[in-house]
């Protein structure tokens, strides 16, 4: 009797370390990250310090997420990420149940949200940057417009999974070095950009189109309680959140443990990368809006952008990428400084098509799901019938959203994830060492830290909670956290009803899908 639906999982080896730190670190999204974090952030807490923020998260997510993964990662190299873990130590209708909740119905829940985003507000801040009158660019703002940019958006992530990882990898190098040129340009232009300077030309641009002042948005936000003049621990601890949005999301990575080189080294190194790096950009960004543009000012940012105003009436989002533009004349500049946000927002795309895959191949490999799951591409070695099936999927969610627009469903889906990404891995992580179904496995690691797996855990539980606590605290969100929580059940009572109903039916069939999960799938 077969054990396992094939012999060898069919999937190449084929991302390096840098391959693998790059999924993680654009995961994150460094140039929408820096937006969320002073939007959202700010708008949902008022009062938080950005730079702090930063640390706190960097400290929670290195020490807790990205060890925990990159543990698990190290011991278990196999794609399909927190259902091969939680499968083996712990039970595999908790796999499949976690696995539906991040890597089937997440990842369709980011393209119902992220897809339509390359339209509004990436084209509104491009065109903003490049001085481009919004007349000519607000058809992308309308149901239409987003419709139109996230289908052509989603075929060309399509495409470029489709022709393979190694495929893919090239598109994840190029947004990667023209994503972070235009970070950095626009940064440096703040960094060495004195506040007077700034306000200077905020005001002369105001005046132009009528818009307020830099005096009169921080007067106008102060009256609806969005610019407090200082900064609170509350609020502080508020704004992890968001800023985990650039910082917590390497995790990733785990989806392609099987395809990842030297993975006894590669994984774990990748982890911890790709939370360090862009928690030391946040807290760069996050002194310099503090500092160079006000930290009053970007309270009254966060109100004007997630509002909407009337006094608001500048040519271009309420964006940080946006007010760096206006710091320089040279047009290259400002295309990247604009373009940033687009290339970043863009990549979320594939790389979903990416963890959906492999997720339900996972599954399959154990004879948890149709066989035909495990069909790959003689010519570019992809699961093409599941990439088809995500993109059908996928439209449909993002036409919702285009009818029903609401930024802040990113927080919502963000924080209920992390219950089952941060939280409940961490557990399994601190399981791991003493689990013994899985000390064989755990004898043959490369990382056979017990203290180092314990920690992270209770790191990562830390940051569990303090999301769940944000999330169902703030007044921003009023009722949505409700809708999202009933959302998320039942995609868990769905995945619980898959597990047994195909472990019923390949019972019928001769075969104990159980004895698949007392060892490592085939690579």
């Amino acid at each position: 009797m077969a054990v396992f639906a094939r012999k060898a999982s069919g999937l190449a080896k084929e991302a390096s370390l840098f391959d693998a730190f790059a999924l993680g670190f654009m995961n994150g999204g460094i140039g929408g990250g820096l937006w969320t974090m002073h939007s959202w952030g700010l708008y949902t807490f008022p009062g938080g310090n950005m730079v702090l923020a930063s640390i706190i998260t960097m400290f929670l997510t290195v020490c807790g997420v990205s060890l925990a993964w990159g543990i698990l990662g190290g011991s278990m190299p196999r794609s399909g990420g927190d259902y091969v873990y939680n499968s083996r130590v712990v039970h595999p209708a908790l796999g499949t149940a976690t696995s539906w909740v991040q890597g089937v119905f997440t990842q369709l829940a980011w393209m119902w949200l992220l897809a339509p985003l390359v339209a509004s507000p990436g084209v509104s801040i491009l065109a903003g940057a490049l001085g481009i009158p919004y007349e000519m660019i607000e058809f992308f703002d309308t149901t239409a417009g987003m419709f139109l940019v996230a289908t052509i958006a989603m075929v060309i992530a399509f495409l470029v999974v489709l022709a393979g990882l190694k495929s893919y990898l090239w598109a994840q190098k190029i947004c990667f070095i023209l994503g972070m040129a235009g970070v950095v340009i626009g940064l440096l232009l703040i960094t060495f950009t004195p506040q007077e300077v700034f306000i200077a030309k905020w005001d002369a641009v105001a005046a132009e189109y009528g818009s307020a002042s830099y005096q009169e948005m921080i007067a106008y936000a102060s009256e609806a309680g969005f610019a407090p003049n200082t900064w609170n621990w509350v609020s502080t601890f508020g704004l992890v959140p968001s800023v985990t949005w650039s910082v917590s999301y390497g995790f990733y990575i785990g989806y392609i443990g099987g395809e990842i080189k030297r993975p006894e080294r590669n994984i774990l190194m990748a982890q911890l990368l790709s939370a360090l790096v862009p928690s030391l950009i946040c807290a760069w960004a996050g002194y310099l809006f503090q500092n160079n543009l006000g930290y009053e000012f970007m309270g009254a940012v966060a109100y004007a952008d997630n509002e909407a105003p009337e006094w608001y009436a500048m040519p271009f989002p309420a964006n940080w990428a946006n007010f760096a533009a206006i710091l320089t004349d040279n047009i290259v500049l400002k295309f990247f400084i604009g373009a940033q946000f687009i290339f970043f927002n863009w990549l979320y795309l594939p790389i979903s098509f990416i963890v959906f895959t492999r997720v339900l191949f996972a599954q399959a490999l154990d004879q948890i799901g149709p066989r035909w799951f495990l069909d790959l591409s003689p010519r570019f070695n992809s699961p093409v019938k599941l990439y088809t099936l995500f993109f059908i999927l996928a439209e449909a969610f993002l036409t919702h959203y285009c009818f029903f627009p609401e930024w802040l469903g990113g927080i919502s889906i963000e924080v209920l994830d992390a219950i089952v990404v941060w939280g409940i891995i961490g557990i399994v992580c601190m399981l791991f060492p003493f689990v013994k179904k899985v000390r064989h496995i755990w004898d043959a690691s490369p990382h056979r830290w017990k203290g180092l797996a314990v920690l992270s855990g209770i790191v990562s539980l830390t940051l569990t909670t303090i999301m769940v606590w944000a999330f169902y605290t703030s007044p921003a969100l009023g009722g949505i956290n409700f809708q999202w929580s009933m959302v998320f059940i039942a995609v868990i009572a769905a995945a619980i009803l898959w597990y047994w109903g195909w472990r019923w039916k390949r019972a019928k069939e001769g075969i104990d899908v159980t004895l698949a999960f007392k060892e490592l799938p085939p690579e």
